[in-house]
């Protein structure tokens, strides 16, 4: 029986390899003025499974990658000193069960932390399904137009590059949920994931342009 929300479904491939080549050759402007963004990706179907990614204005280039298996709440420390080490001025933490208590955490050592349910209502809901569908399509304009990656990572290269977005039936951008990628290509997208985590609707670049200083509008529309 075929699923009628699937009907007419089109799925599309919108982070091509030019545009994730573009992201590891280009040069980083360096900015001091932004914000040190922080975002936290927690993976429960692999082995809870957190990555630790971190992103200042266009450069998320210079900045060490993280992954940890919380095997224990005591492994949360192990987040905790790599965040006094970089002292990043935000962090988004992908919502859950293990995820609330690593925000949890982190506010009650006052660092500036926030909880993103990814699969909640995105601010935009003309143009996208969920938060996280809003997040992948900020972060593929930024990797478009000035974002710097490391090209010698390997998992974020793939992950972008295999992720599939689709056309849902009222006509907005949705992204593929990890249990739907897990199935198709045997592995999770937590390191993109964990870089559209700093894209956080609270997270305001210093270029942004529109008005009510929101890099949702800023960022929507892209050629």
């Amino acid at each position: 029986m075929i699923d009628e929300s699937e009907e007419n479904t089109i799925y599309l491939q919108t982070i091509s390899d030019k545009i994730i080549d573009n992201s590891c050759s280009r040069r980083v402007d360096i900015n001091n003025d932004e914000r040190l963004v922080c975002g936290i990706d927690v993976c429960s179907y692999m082995r809870n499974t957190v990555t630790i990614q971190f992103r200042k204005g266009n450069d998320a280039r210079s900045y060490k990658k993280y992954s940890i298996y919380l095997d224990s709440v005591k492994d949360i420390d192990n987040i905790i000193d790599i965040l006094y080490k970089v002292k990043p001025d935000i962090i988004n933490v992908s919502g859950g069960s293990i995820g609330s208590l690593i925000k949890a955490s982190l506010s009650e050592l006052a660092f500036n932390a926030y909880e993103i349910e990814l699969g909640k209502k995105p601010i935009n809901n003309t143009h996208y399904s969920d938060t996280a569908s809003e997040l992948w399509h900020t972060m593929r304009t930024w990797l478009f137009n000035y974002g710097c990656i490391n090209e010698n990572d390997l998992f974020m290269k793939y992950e972008l590059e295999t992720t599939e977005f689709k056309i849902d039936n009222k006509d907005r951008i949705s992204v593929e949920d990890k249990l739907s990628r897990i199935n198709r290509v045997g592995m999770s997208s937590n390191s993109a994931n964990a870089l559209a985590l700093t894209f956080a609707e609270h997270v305001v670049p210093s270029n942004c342009k529109c008005k009510c200083k929101c890099n949702r509008k800023c960022n929507r529309d892209i050629e």
